[in-house]
């Protein structure tokens, strides 16, 4: 998450303002609902909102037009676009240029420095010497490219508007900035996670869960050697009859009494997660 204490502090201030809340606000996702038709899913199958959505969503649920730079900022703290993984591609071809040019320039040294001394490369292979490795082959105009908008869908170069939110998370951070209880606040991130809207949550919708407070350790820089498989253990202590999956009425009941899941999913005070 990129959102600074001081900016999350900024949103607190602008939903206090607000009479608009995420409980009541959920059904505008479900099919008939005004927000839908801005939703899609990632390649994890997970649900997004493209920015158009986004700032409509967000003007709607704070009753205000937020400045610019904090729109910019959330959008980032949310996007689903896997920037690592494509700067590291276009380094990994500019190595194997650099490679191939510095191969293919030592070959012509000593091409040269053989025909100096009378002897070509051509002799040393007529006289029985094994013959050197040849250099990789160079597609250097096509590794010097750089990938464009249409190669990679979610380069992160491409248009603000046609960056995808993720609404999971994003739902249940803004969650924190409202005044209520914190049973209220389990059942908003409980029908959030709950995607088929069936009334329990099965493994995969745990997980995501998991994924969520695991997300809020790394922004505290917590150690999280352990911490996943601890996460684990406290949402399976959760599911009391163990038939793998947790109904609202145990979420509330574990929830409640769980500290560390309480922190994590920022219900306890907003001070023990963004502070």
């Amino acid at each position: 998450m990129l959102l600074s204490p001081d900016q999350f502090s900024r949103l607190s201030e602008y939903a206090s303002y607000s009479n608009r809340r995420l409980k009541d606000m959920l059904v505008e996702f479900q099919p008939t609902g005004k927000f839908y038709a801005y939703l899609d899913l990632d390649e994890q199958g997970n649900q997004t909102i493209n920015m158009e959505g986004f700032k409509t969503f967000l003007a709607e649920y704070f009753e205000a037009d937020l400045p610019a730079e904090l729109i910019h900022q959330l959008s980032l703290s949310f996007s689903k676009t896997p920037t690592t993984e494509r700067r590291t591609s276009v380094l990994e071809k500019a190595i194997s240029v650099v490679r191939a040019e510095i191969t293919d320039n030592l070959h012509k040294l000593e091409k040269l420095a053989l025909e100096a001394d009378g002897t070509t490369l051509e002799n040393i292979y007529e006289e029985g010497a094994p013959e050197p490795p040849a250099p990789p082959p160079r597609d250097v105009p096509e590794a010097q490219q750089l990938p464009t908008t249409d190669a990679h869908p979610h380069n992160s170069a491409r248009a603000p508007s046609e960056l995808r939110i993720g609404l999971k998370p994003l739902i249940c951070t803004l969650s924190l900035l409202e005044a209520d209880t914190a049973e209220n606040k389990l059942e908003v991130v409980f029908h959030v996670y709950d995607s088929d809207a069936n009334g329990f949550l099965d493994k995969r919708e745990i997980d995501g869960i998991i994924e969520q407070m695991m997300n809020v350790a790394r922004y505290q820089q917590w150690d999280t050697i352990e911490l996943e498989q601890i996460l684990r253990q406290l949402m399976a202590d959760i599911d009391y009859d163990n038939d793998g999956i947790v109904s609202l009425e145990e979420w509330r009941r574990g929830g409640l009494t769980n500290i560390p899941l309480l922190v994590l999913l920022g219900v306890d005070t907003v001070r023990a997660v963004w502070c």
